[in-house]
This record gives structure tokens, sequence and C-alpha cells, in this order.
């Protein structure tokens, strides 16, 4: 069974292409059998013949004709074939109603050429269409029928219908296999057109490439920068460029004639025969010739031979460079090379005093850096920054590097005294030159008159347009400065004011950081007095616990950072006694129940005063909690264990151990041994076990020392 090939989108136009083709000389055929039967009909029968009943049909059937071959040439290929299978249908079927006049079986015929055309143009859906519209016409006539029967004969119409649809549908069948193959072969036409084409284009795009690449390969070759030649196996000259009669001087054809030997010097003849039989055998081969031009001047070139094939015999393609132009490259890319490594000192010069800025904020430190980065990257013999004090307006040595002797560490000049004073009060480079005149501005100097300087420049250092001091630069020669030494001076002294500027700023910070600590420590002890002058029985009492439980902290390995909390801490352990009346805190005897209940609340009320301090908000843990107890009963959370801050629970065996050694009015004061011994009792009840421990073992090593001392 036949099946349709599916058709590529590409081939699809010209598939269509040639269906119009096909169409277009169907409607030129019956366009000139209309013409021709006009024809015939006037010449054989007369003019007369041609009546209205004749000439109308065919007039109609030529205008049709010429509207398919419209509707065809505008693209509507398949709007022109149903136009025409209809008019085709329509004139049989009024063929078959006329004919019941005349008995005439001949219009029957004419419904096989609608068929034809609908499998061959349009397939299979267009051929049953075809098929039942002629089935259904024959059987109206056939209904309709008069006398005689429809397609003459005894045999009634209907008969005849069948016999003919019978036919019809055989014939459709047969038709429709051949529209498959037909079909079929106009693909395959279509397809064999188009890979012809498709070859044909490939060919001629192939051609072009091959042409476009000798072009270009013919013009890369005439504008080499240096000598190409070919040779051929008698070492004759088979082609060379532009380069080889421009810069040498002979033409081709005397190159042709004189050979390659011809054009070296006499002592490397030999060689240049020797290398082209190398070439032909090893296949390539690289040498330095000297070449003689036309006018007799001696050119050394580095020349590079290679064994190529074309057209299956081999030859030898050379190029060659002048050397002196390698030399030349060579000598730019050194000189390139020492700039960028210059360059490449000069920013990590920079980097340095970068680094030395973030790494380092001492003002020394910094001063040292970018000394040591000004000697090496400007190659000078030694070097100073004297710091400008703004409050007394006067330079003050800062720091020197490369001198013999220690002078210039006395130096204070006021602004626009000497030449750093005049540099930095005008804000511009200052500079002197010889040694007589370095004699007579240092002549206060003594030591520098032994130093031999000639040569002196003293550059402004100025950050945020502010001065920050003068950098002096000294040589035992004269200053022999380039725009790119200009240039980096000018940038080592913006990176060393910057520095300069930098380091005391941190100075600054750190010196106001230092104060500021200082009057919080004070603040704290302050308050501290204050509630032991309150509560006259604890007087004292917050400087003892505090200094014994740093000692107990350190003693369990905490840092200075966590040290400096739990000082803060211990000082401020009752600050919120603040908050008990005063017939609470300094009642002689017990509190009742009630008073109790009060005075519990002391740690939240140190909760609430000191959680608002940021800086003391650290050192919240003992005020809060150094009431909680390790069994969960003590107050005012209830925390057990290791609930407690490690800070709380030291300092809750300190706060109890001196209470019991300390006077009251209520009780006399227990001996520490006493006193040592209910701590034991109590660990693990109202104590951390391992605290305890340790704070027995430290006061046990506190007497024997006293004992011994």
């Amino acid at each position: 069974m036949l099946t349709p090939q599916p058709t590529p989108p590409d081939l699809s136009s010209r598939l269509l292409r040639q269906r119009r083709r096909v169409v277009e000389a169907f409607l030129w055929v019956l366009l000139g059998v209309v013409a021709l039967s006009l024809a015939v009909m006037a010449a054989l029968l007369g003019r007369e013949a041609l009546t209205a009943q004749v000439l109308v049909p065919h007039v109609a059937l030529l205008g049709l004709v010429v509207v398919g071959l419209v509707l065809n040439d505008r693209h509507r290929y398949e709007v022109a074939v149903w136009l025409l299978v209809c008019v085709l249908l329509l004139g049989a079927t009024l063929g078959v109603f006329v004919s019941q006049v005349s008995g005439d079986a001949g219009p029957l015929l004419l419904y096989f050429v609608p068929l034809v055309l609908a499998a061959l143009l349009l397939g299979r859906r267009a051929l049953l269409v075809t098929g039942a519209v002629t089935l259904a016409s024959v059987a109206a006539a056939a209904l309709l029928a008069a006398r005689p029967p429809l397609g003459g004969g005894d045999e009634p119409a209907w008969m005849a219908a069948l016999q003919f649809g019978i036919v019809y549908v055989v014939v459709a069948f047969f038709l429709d296999r051949f529209g498959l193959v037909f079909l079929d072969t106009l693909r395959t036409s279509v397809y064999q057109e188009a890979r012809l084409n498709e070859e044909a284009t490939l060919k001629l795009r192939a051609h072009q490439a091959l042409r476009e690449g000798e072009r270009f390969n013919d013009v890369l070759v005439e504008n080499l920068p240096g000598i190409f030649f070919m040779l051929d196996r008698s070492g004759s000259f088979f082609r060379v460029n532009r380069y080889v009669t421009e810069n040498l001087g002979y033409s081709a054809s005397e190159l042709q004639r004189l050979g390659p030997e011809a054009l070296v010097r006499p002592t490397e003849r030999a060689l240049v025969k020797e290398r082209l039989a190398e070439v032909f055998e090893k296949g390539h081969v690289a040498q330095q010739l000297t070449i003689v031009d036309k006018d007799g001047r001696q050119i050394p070139y580095f020349v590079r031979s290679t064994r190529v094939t074309l057209g299956g015999t081999d030859y030898v393609a050379g190029i060659g460079i002048d050397r002196s132009e390698i030399d030349e490259v060579q000598s730019r890319v050194q000189l390139l090379n020492v700039e960028l490594r210059e360059r490449l000192e000069r920013i990590t010069a920079l980097r340095d005093i970068d680094r030395a800025m973030a790494g380092n904020m001492d003002l020394g430190a910094t001063l040292n850096v970018v000394l040591q980065q000004v000697m090496q990257r400007l190659q000078v013999d030694a070097v100073s920054i004297l710091l400008y004090r703004a409050d007394s307006q006067t330079l003050r040595y800062g720091a020197s590097r490369g001198f013999e002797g220690a002078a210039l560490r006395r130096t204070d000049l006021r602004l626009g005294e000497g030449l750093a004073g005049r540099a930095a009060l005008l804000r511009e480079p200052l500079t002197l030159e010889g040694r007589a005149a370095f004699r007579d501005a240092f002549a206060g100097a003594s030591s520098l008159q032994h130093e031999e300087f000639e040569s002196y420049m003293a550059v402004p250092l100025v950050s945020k347009s502010q001065l920050q001091g003068v950098l002096e630069l000294f040589n035992r020669r004269p200053f022999e400065p380039d725009e790119d030494w200009s240039d980096f001076l000018v940038a080592l002294a913006t990176q060393a004011a910057l520095a300069i500027d930098t380091a005391r700023l941190f100075d600054d910070l750190e010196r106001s950081n230092h104060e500021l600590r200082l009057a919080y420590e004070t603040t704290i002890e302050g308050w501290a007095r204050a509630l032991d002058l309150k509560d006259e029985a604890t007087e004292g009492h917050s400087r003892r616990v505090t200094d014994l439980t740093v000692r107990l902290a350190r003693r369990l390995g905490m840092c200075e950072d966590e040290l400096v909390h739990v000082r803060r801490g211990a000082l401020l352990h009752d600050i919120g006694k603040m908050g008990i009346p005063d017939h609470i805190l300094r009642k002689p005897g017990p509190l009742t129940e009630g008073e109790w209940e009060v005075m519990k609340q002391h740690t939240t009320f140190a909760h609430d005063l000191l959680a608002p301090i940021p800086f003391l908000r650290s050192a919240l843990e003992i005020p809060y909690c150094h009431h909680e107890r390790f069994d969960g009963s003590g107050y005012p959370l209830g925390l057990e264990g290791e609930q407690i801050p490690l800070s709380a629970r030291l300092f809750a065996v300190v706060d109890v151990f001196d209470a019991l050694t300390s006077e009251r009015p209520y009780r006399e004061a227990w001996g520490p041994q006493r006193a040592l011994g209910y701590i034991a009792a109590q660990a693990g009840r109202h104590f951390d076990p391992a605290v305890a421990a340790e704070f027995m073992e430290l006061m046990q090593g506190s007497r024997e020392r006293a004992a011994t001392g």
C-alpha cells in the first residue's frame, strides 16, 4: 500500500510550485480544447451554427478557465482546482439531464474528468467529495428520468445509474491508487531537484570559498612584514613576496636566475645548500643567515623553512624576519618590563603603607614603614619626617633613617622657620641643590655638615586640608627627578600624610577611651562607696569581696576581658539596696517575714537600674543572680546548678565568707576556719561544689603564705 511521504517544510513550496504547473498546463489545454471546438464547429458547420445556445456554454467555460489561471497564478492553487472540478461537475450534470431528452449516454463520461483532476491534484478527500457529488447527481437523474430511460436501451433508468455507479467506484478506486503514485512521483522529483540544487549550491560555495582563501593567502603573503619564498627541489625560486623585491632590490626574474645561494655571504652558501636538502628530508629547519641585498648591504635574518606539497610536488616555503627588528622589539619589551616592575614596586610600597595603617595604629611603627618605602623606592640617601604640632605651631622630630648622627632628633622649628618650616607654611615642596647651598642652609646643624649631602627636598604632608608634617629627603648627589619619580613622590607624601593622620586619630581615640574607662570605673567605685556609707554595718564589704572574687575568677581561668566585668559586677553587687528603705536596710535586729520580702527585691532593683546601661550590661550577672542557690532554692529566678552564671556562683561563696567573717549588729564575726567549714558543709546545696573547693584551696594558700611571711 502506498502512503504519502512526509514533505519537509523547506521543500513544501517547491512541491506546491510543481502542482501549480500541472494545474496551469491542464487549464491551458482545456482553454485550447474549448477554443479549438469553437473553431472546428465554425469551420465544419458554418458561422450560422454558432448560436447563442452553443456560444454561451463555451464562453462561460472560457471565462471560468481564465479565472482559474488567475487564481492559480496568485497562489490560490486549491481554489483554482476546486473551481475547475465544480465547473466540470456542473457541466456533466447539465449534460446528463439534457440527455434525458435525446437518450444519449455520452454526458456520463464527463463525470470522469473532474474525478481524475480531484484524484491527481487535490488528494483522497477531494476524490471522495467529487465521487459523492457525481453519484448523487446520477441517482437524482435516474429518479427523475423520463422515457426513454437513462442512457438508452431497454433497461430501467435506475439500472443504468447502478451500472454507472459500479463502474465509477471502480475507476475512482484505481484513480486513488494512481493519485498516490502520482503524488509520490511528484514528491520524489521535487526531492531530487532540491538535492541537485543543494549540491550545486554547496559546490559553488566551496569553489567561492577556495577562491576567497587563495586571494586571502595572496594578500597575507604579499603583506608579511618579512621575506617569504618558495623553492623547488632544484633550489630555484618558485615564488617570493613583495617584501623581497622591495627591500632586497632584486626582481622576481633575477631571483629565479640567481637562486638562494647568491643572496647570502659567500661563507654561508654551502650552509644554505645543506639546509635546503635537510628541509626536504626532515620537513623543517631554522637558521640565522646574513642576506646581502642588491646594493651589497648585509642584513641579519632569522629564517624558518618548511616542506610543503602542492599538486603532488614538494616545495620549500620559508619566512625570514630581520634580526635587528627582533632585537629592537626585545629591547622595547625589556624596557617595558623594567617600567612595569618599577610601577609594581611603587604600588607595593603604597600597599605596604596601607597595611601598616590597617594592622598597626602605632604612630612610630607607621612612620618607620613610610621612611623605609621612601628610601627604597625613591633611591635617596637619608629621609626624615617632622610632625606638626597645631597647639604650638611647630615642627618636631618624628622619625628618620640613613643619618650617621642624631642631630635631627633635637629638631624643633617654628612654622616658617628654615626650609622645612617654609615648605609647611607655603604647603609647597622646596628644593636645595649644591653642597655650598646645603652648607649655608644648615649652618646651625653641625652634624649634618659631616654627612656631605648635596641636595635636599622638603615636601609638606597634607591630609584632608590639614598639615600633618614635612617629609625631608637628603641625597649625596644631585636629584634627577623624572615625571614618574615626581608623581610617585607625591603619592608617597599623600599616603604618608594619611597614615600620620590616621595614627593620630587612633591615639586620640585610645586616649579618650582610656579616660572614659577611668571615669566609668571611678563612677562605679563611687556607687559602691556610697552604698557602704548608707549601710554602716557593711562598710568596706564591697571592696573586700571584689578583690577576693577577682582572685578566685583568675584562679579558675577567666581571661582579663571577663575579669573586667566580674570586678564591676562585684563592686555593684548590692547596688539594688539603694531602693530599700533605710528602716529595713539599717535595722539592727532580725527582719520580719514582710521586711525580708522587701529586702529580697534588691536584686530586681539592681537589674532594673543596670540593664539600661550598655557598658554595665555584661556585669549584670552578679548583682542579679548572686543570691541564687545551687540546689534551686535561691532568688529571684530560682535557678539551679549550672543555670546560674559562673560569675554569680563565684561571688556567692566570697560574699557569704566575708559576711560570716565580718562583725554585724546582730552577731559576732566568725573565724576564718569556722566560715570555711560552713562553706564546705553547704557545697552542693548553697554553693557550687567545684567553686567551693577552689575557694577553700585559695584561702588555705593565703593563710600559709601569711604564716610564713
